[in-house]
């Protein structure tokens, strides 16, 4: 219901509405911020951590209740190791530093985690060479301890695996994500971030060279009826915006517009 209101929201406003609509904002409050991250997902918790850690002010927009609700509640909670991005990818440098960086916070909280390792098997020949490519991947991708082993070796370790070979991934392992985003979401709460639950960002605009954000109690988009554009309860103006609304991120930003 949210997605299908926001997206009549973007489409009823064509760029020939926009003038018009920008009309409407004369009597909306607007409040002048300093950072706006925008969804309290996994990646937007620690995005804000990090901030209200270096002094920002920080206020987080979230439509659901609470934080984690979507992707990041809907993972398979694996800590990957770094094997399968492209060498010198962002991608792979970010898995690799990440997972040392994750590991060793949550040892630090004793927060639920278990570098338990992985196999990344092969059920016929065919297959072993795309296990030597992962190999070459996770190596040069700076993966310590990656080992190629019989499948009798593999077997030995998963009785139940049927496998002629397999790759060990010593560094893989799973973590408890609702601990780790509390964990996150207290800190970042402790450091003076603030949480806007059940707020949605319908959308922005530029203005003076300031993206201004248009801001609605989630409940209004439940209840709209789709026949008009929904003008906003509250435009933030902050110096400095971060979009981690997850699968909503692009339809987000796609909906910035200028006036």
């Amino acid at each position: 219901m949210l997605g299908r209101a926001i997206g009549s929201f973007g489409k009823a406003l064509g760029d020939r509405r926009w003038k018009a609509f920008g009309a409407g904002l004369e009597g909306i409050s607007k409040e002048k911020v300093d950072v706006v991250v925008i969804g309290a997902g996994v990646v937007g918790l620690a995005v804000a951590r990090e901030m209200a850690l270096k002094g920002r002010d920080v206020l987080v927009v979230e439509s659901a209740s609470t934080f984690g609700t979507g992707t990041s509640s809907r993972n398979s909670e694996v800590i990957h190791a770094g094997i399968y991005y492209p060498p010198n990818s962002l991608k792979a440098r970010f898995c690799v530093k990440g997972r040392e960086l994750l590991y060793r916070y949550c040892a630090d909280r004793q927060i639920p985690h278990q570098q338990i390792g992985k196999l990344i098997v092969a059920t016929s020949v065919s297959e072993v060479p795309k296990l030597s490519i992962l190999l070459r991947c996770g190596t040069d991708n700076g993966v310590k301890g990656l080992r190629m082993m019989e499948g009798s070796e593999a077997i030995r370790m998963e009785p139940k695996l049927h496998c002629v070979k397999a790759l060990l991934s010593p560094c893989s392992g799973i973590v408890d994500s609702h601990s780790f985003m509390l964990s996150l979401a207290g800190e970042a709460e402790n450091a003076r971030a603030i949480f806007s639950y059940k707020s949605t960002v319908l959308g922005g605009h530029v203005e003076d060279n300031h993206l201004r954000l248009h801001i609605s109690e989630s409940k209004d988009l439940e209840n709209h009826d789709d026949a008009s554009p929904l003008l906003p309860q509250l435009v933030l103006i902050p110096k400095l915006v971060i979009n981690s609304a997850g699968l909503s991120a692009f339809p987000l930003a796609k909906r910035f517009h200028v006036i």
